[in-house]
Protein backbone atom coordinates (compact mmCIF):
# COMPACT_ATOMS: atom_id res chain seq x y z
CA UNK A 1 0.00 0.00 0.00
CA UNK A 2 2.48 2.71 1.15
CA UNK A 3 5.07 1.64 -1.72
CA UNK A 4 1.98 1.66 -4.41
CA UNK A 5 1.14 5.56 -2.72
CA UNK A 6 4.92 6.34 -3.43
CA UNK A 7 5.21 5.56 -6.81
CA UNK A 8 2.21 7.72 -7.54
CA UNK A 9 3.62 11.20 -6.18
CA UNK A 10 5.31 12.81 -8.40
CA UNK A 11 7.59 15.10 -7.09
CA UNK A 12 8.39 17.87 -10.01
CA UNK A 13 10.08 22.08 -9.74
CA UNK A 14 6.81 22.87 -8.83
CA UNK A 15 6.88 21.03 -5.74
CA UNK A 16 10.65 22.85 -4.62
CA UNK A 17 9.76 25.81 -5.80
CA UNK A 18 6.91 25.70 -2.80
CA UNK A 19 8.85 24.64 -0.42
CA UNK A 20 11.53 27.22 -1.48
CA UNK A 21 8.62 29.68 -1.05
CA UNK A 22 7.13 28.24 2.36
CA UNK A 23 11.09 28.22 3.54
CA UNK A 24 11.46 32.01 2.79
CA UNK A 25 8.08 32.76 4.13
CA UNK A 26 8.95 31.64 7.23
CA UNK A 27 12.45 33.31 7.55
CA UNK A 28 10.98 36.70 6.62
CA UNK A 29 8.34 36.26 9.08
CA UNK A 30 10.70 35.11 11.57
CA UNK A 31 13.26 38.44 10.92
CA UNK A 32 10.43 40.46 10.74
CA UNK A 33 8.34 39.88 13.79
CA UNK A 34 11.99 39.89 15.71
CA UNK A 35 12.85 43.73 14.53
CA UNK A 36 9.24 44.97 15.49
CA UNK A 37 9.72 42.92 18.75
CA UNK A 38 12.60 44.82 19.16
CA UNK A 39 11.14 48.37 18.08
CA UNK A 40 8.01 48.39 20.06
CA UNK A 41 10.33 47.23 23.50
CA UNK A 42 12.70 50.22 23.23
CA UNK A 43 10.33 52.93 21.48
CA UNK A 44 9.78 54.62 24.77
CA UNK A 45 8.85 58.15 24.73
CA UNK A 46 10.39 59.65 21.62
CA UNK A 47 8.38 58.20 18.45
CA UNK A 48 10.61 59.67 16.17
CA UNK A 49 13.43 57.65 17.32
CA UNK A 50 12.64 54.35 16.04
CA UNK A 51 10.64 55.57 12.88
CA UNK A 52 13.78 55.12 10.90
CA UNK A 53 14.04 51.83 11.94
CA UNK A 54 10.77 50.97 11.44
CA UNK A 55 11.57 51.98 7.62
CA UNK A 56 14.73 49.58 7.23
CA UNK A 57 11.77 47.18 7.82
CA UNK A 58 9.94 48.19 4.45
CA UNK A 59 12.27 46.73 1.89
CA UNK A 60 12.31 43.34 4.01
CA UNK A 61 8.42 43.90 3.81
CA UNK A 62 8.38 44.21 0.30
CA UNK A 63 11.20 41.54 -0.95
CA UNK A 64 8.61 39.04 1.07
CA UNK A 65 5.44 40.24 -0.92
CA UNK A 66 7.10 40.45 -4.27
CA UNK A 67 8.58 36.78 -3.69
CA UNK A 68 5.02 35.36 -2.28
CA UNK A 69 3.38 36.81 -5.51
CA UNK A 70 6.08 35.39 -8.03
CA UNK A 71 6.71 32.24 -6.41
CA UNK A 72 3.66 30.76 -4.77
CA UNK A 73 1.34 32.12 -7.07
CA UNK A 74 2.98 32.78 -9.83
CA UNK A 75 5.12 29.29 -10.17
CA UNK A 76 2.42 27.26 -8.70
CA UNK A 77 0.01 28.49 -11.52
CA UNK A 78 2.45 28.20 -14.67
CA UNK A 79 2.99 24.48 -12.73
CA UNK A 80 -0.83 23.53 -12.70
CA UNK A 81 -2.15 25.42 -15.55
CA UNK A 82 -0.76 22.91 -18.25
CA UNK A 83 -2.30 20.26 -16.73
CA UNK A 84 -5.59 21.80 -17.22
CA UNK A 85 -5.19 21.88 -20.88
CA UNK A 86 -6.06 18.97 -22.97
CA UNK A 87 -3.81 17.95 -26.03
CA UNK A 88 -6.54 19.32 -28.28
CA UNK A 89 -6.68 22.56 -27.32
CA UNK A 90 -3.12 23.13 -27.24
CA UNK A 91 -2.71 22.05 -30.97
CA UNK A 92 -3.73 25.74 -32.78
CA UNK A 93 -3.02 24.08 -36.15
CA UNK A 94 -5.21 21.00 -35.54
CA UNK A 95 -3.37 18.66 -38.35
CA UNK A 96 -2.45 16.61 -35.36
CA UNK A 97 -5.48 15.99 -33.61
CA UNK A 98 -8.25 14.62 -36.28
CA UNK A 99 -9.99 17.76 -36.51
CA UNK A 100 -10.28 19.05 -40.49
CA UNK A 101 -10.40 22.84 -39.27
CA UNK A 102 -7.78 24.31 -36.80
CA UNK A 103 -9.17 25.45 -33.22
CA UNK A 104 -8.41 29.32 -34.01
CA UNK A 105 -11.09 28.59 -37.14
CA UNK A 106 -13.39 26.76 -35.01
CA UNK A 107 -13.98 29.73 -32.19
Amino acid sequence: MVIEFMHSVVISWGNYALLAAAVVYIYDFTLTWHAEANLLRWRGDDPYRWAPYFLHLVPLRYFALMYQITVIYGISLAYVTPQLWKPEQCDIRGSQSGHSRPILDRF
